[in-house]
């Protein structure tokens, strides 16, 4: 329990804040994701026509693998969670 000093409008207004930024972060982390998964194929998509398929492919597999293990190194926990990986434990 704890002792609130507010009136009950102050909290209606502090709970609307709060879905709000809850809101706002859900978002930008939705696009911060999209630019993660979506970049290397944009950035890839610049040298399709300078060499064959299969080398574009394997460049661009090359780079997901490095921005994969990139996320793993930085952040295991998120990355353990986001591969499914919690039943296991």
């Amino acid at each position: 329990m704890g002792i609130n000093l507010g009136s009950p409008e102050e909290e209606a207004k502090a709970a609307r804040l709060g879905v709000t930024m809850n809101e706002t972060m859900v978002r930008f982390l939705n696009l911060l994701r999209l630019v993660i998964v979506g970049s290397p194929v944009v950035l890839q998509s610049c040298w399709i026509h300078s060499v064959d398929l299969t080398s574009w492919f394997l460049r661009l597999f090359v780079l997901y693998a490095v921005v994969g293990i990139i996320g793993m190194l930085v952040a295991p926990e998120q990355a353990f969670y986001a591969m499914g990986l919690k039943e296991f434990r």
